[in-house]
Order: C-alpha cells, then sequence, then structure tokens
C-alpha cells in the first residue's frame, strides 16, 4: 500500500463521529483549563535554556508586557472554561498531551528566536504557541464548529505535535547538548 494510502486510512479513521472519548467541546475545555499551568511552566523550561546558553535578558516593562498580557489570557480562558461547565476528569491527560505539545512548539520558537533575537527570547517566545493552540480551543468549547469536528480528530491536534514527550524531550535534550557544544 502507497503512503499516500495508509494517511488517508490513519484520517478517515480518526475523522469519524464515534461516542467514546471526550467530545470536542470537552478537548477544548481541557485544553483552556491546563493553559495557565502548561504556560507557567513552558516559560521555567525557556528560562532554563536561556540560562544554559548564557543569553543575556534584559527584561524591562515593554519586554513583560507581552508575556503577562498572553498570562492573563490564558487565565481568562480557563476561567471561561469553568463558565461553560468544564469539569477537571480531563485535566490530568490534557495537561499532559497538551502540554508535551506545547512544549515541543515551544521549543523550536525558542529556537528560531535565539537564532534571530538572542535578547528577546523570554518577551516572545510564548506568543506562537499559545496562539496556535488556544485559539482552536477556544472555539472547541464554544462549541463554534457546529459538531463538524469531532472529539478523536480534536484530541489527535493537542496530542500528536507533542507525542506524549517523545517530541519535546529530545528536542529539549538536543538544544542543551547545542549550547553545551557551542560554549
Amino acid at each position: 500500500m502507497r503512503p499516500t494510502g495508509v494517511l488517508f486510512l490513519l484520517t478517515a479513521a480518526t475523522t469519524q463521529q464515534s461516542s467514546c472519548g471526550p467530545s470536542a467541546k470537552e478537548v477544548g475545555q481541557a485544553v483552556l483549563l491546563a493553559q495557565p499551568l502548561v504556560f507557567v511552566l513552558g516559560l521555567l523550561l525557556v528560562l532554563l535554556l536561556v540560562r544554559v546558553w548564557r543569553i543575556p535578558q534584559p527584561m524591562n516593562r515593554a519586554q513583560k508586557q507581552p508575556l503577562a498580557v498572553l498570562f492573563v489570557l490564558t487565565l481568562v480562558g480557563a476561567g471561561g472554561s469553568l463558565a461553560t461547565g468544564a469539569t477537571f476528569d480531563l485535566f490530568i491527560p490534557a495537561l499532559w498531551l497538551f502540554g508535551c505539545s506545547y512544549a515541543a512548539v515551544l521549543l523550536v520558537t525558542a529556537r528560531l528566536l535565539i537564532w534571530l533575537r538572542r535578547d528577546r527570547v523570554l518577551a516572545f517566545v510564548a506568543l506562537p504557541p499559545v496562539l496556535i493552540f488556544m485559539l482552536p480551543a477556544l472555539v472547541l468549547a464554544l462549541e463554534l464548529t457546529g459538531g463538524r469536528i469531532s472529539g478523536s480528530s480534536s484530541t489527535d491536534f493537542y496530542a500528536l505535535p507533542g507525542l506524549g514527550g517523545w517530541i519535546a524531550g529530545p528536542l529539549f535534550l538536543g538544544l542543551l547538548i547545542e549550547a553545551r557544544v557551542r560554549r
């Protein structure tokens, strides 16, 4: 079977509606609930990388504002998720699966910023992953898709980029090794 055929079968299997697993709304709510903690843990991870890479990060008021705004947005999203009836049943799986995907995107963004703007890594590193993951979670939690997205395909969107740590872990290790080699 050709690779495109296998990809089609895998895609078709994940896009069919089924009654098992969380709904798309529940996935969006769980991601929004986990987002503030994932945001803070991700910043700590990047802070560790910045220290290992020995990159000076002058954090004046203008550079702290994007982080503060993004953190407040994650808190508002979590509060909105609770207001729409979210429960903490899926919090731990969302924290793990979504957190690993968030970390993978965050680490790639951090490496690009180290290459492009070393002095602004901490200020802007969280912007792409928050936008990539939070906006779709809002759409799912508010049920703005009209039922066209299944729970399994939305779960895949948040779980596959990180593969439960199999992507973010080697990325982090590679960045640590690269920092050591460059010193």
